[in-house]
């Protein structure tokens, strides 16, 4: 029978196997103190003690962010500023028109441009310049009327019914079923001979018929936002239907009602 205590060869498999387990697994003499060092090499530094760069980098609001990715955007920076530029000429056409629209040369009909006329006359000898300078502004104000008049009843109808549910979202799904359906320019055509083309008739007219699709898209983006959990937790801590729409949804919609008003806006302009 081999002797344990002489050549490690000599030993049973049992008693080397034992052996290497108890080197391997050999416990300090204080685990408590062990313990208690270890976690005082991994524990994490004070704030205070060690800064971190980055850290303390106050939030931005959205309306910051929004600012922030449009200024780094260079065609949108283009953009922005050609329809700046419009809008400037256009509302400064009083001042820089160099004649008044309605003016009229009937010896400078049909005029190619020359130093008289920069752009050129029409069939009546008016200044094809200053009626572009005049119009725009006619245009821009429908434009930009027709985009805030439709943006808010289509914004509100769309929260309303996504938020509410049930009967109520029955019903104003179903109206704006019903303008879907209104033939648009057979409508515009009735709508102006009964109720005038001065400049606002023309803008409620022409939101009455493009509101639709965005109440539909706002709708969606509503009956997504209000299953997410700030908007529950919103709800816990008491806060009514008003603030929960206007403080934690409205801010969700935002970017889409923005990008469907820059295609509602330019619709008036087609129309015209």
């Amino acid at each position: 029978m081999p002797d344990p205590t002489g050549d490690p060869g000599d030993r049973p498999p049992g008693a080397q196997l034992q052996e290497s387990f108890t080197i391997q697994f050999e416990l300090p003499e204080n685990p408590a103190t062990a313990i208690d060092e270890r976690a005082h090499v991994t524990a994490y530094p004070e704030p205070d003690v060690v800064a971190m760069e980055g850290l303390d980098t106050p939030s931005r609001s959205q309306f910051q962010l929004a600012v922030g990715r449009f200024m780094r955007h260079r065609v949108a920076l283009v953009a922005g500023f050609v329809l700046i530029t419009l809008m400037l000429l256009a509302g400064l056409a009083p001042w820089i028109a160099p004649y008044d629209f309605t003016d009229q040369d009937l010896t400078s009909t049909f005029a190619s441009p020359n130093s008289g006329y920069v752009l050129g006359t029409d069939s009546l000898g008016r200044d094809q310049l200053s009626r572009l300078l005049y119009g725009g502004r006619v245009s821009l104000s429908v434009g930009f009327g027709v985009a805030i008049v439709a943006g808010v009843v289509g914004t509100t109808v769309g929260m309303v019914a996504g938020y509410a549910g049930g009967w109520i979202d029955g019903v104003l799904m179903r109206c704006t079923d019903f303008f879907l359906a209104l033939p648009a320019l057979i409508f515009l055509i009735v709508a102006a001979r009964v109720f005038g083309d001065d400049i606002l008739t023309v803008v409620l007219i022409i939101a009455a018929i493009t509101w639709m699709p965005l109440a539909r898209i706002v709708r969606g983006v509503t009956l997504s936002a209000k299953n997410q959990g700030y908007v529950h937790a919103a709800r816990a801590s008491g806060a009514g239907p008003t603030r929960v729409i206007g403080r934690h949804i409205l801010p969700n919609v935002t970017g889409t009602v923005s990008v469907r008003l820059t295609i509602t806006g330019p619709v008036p302009l087609g129309m015209m």
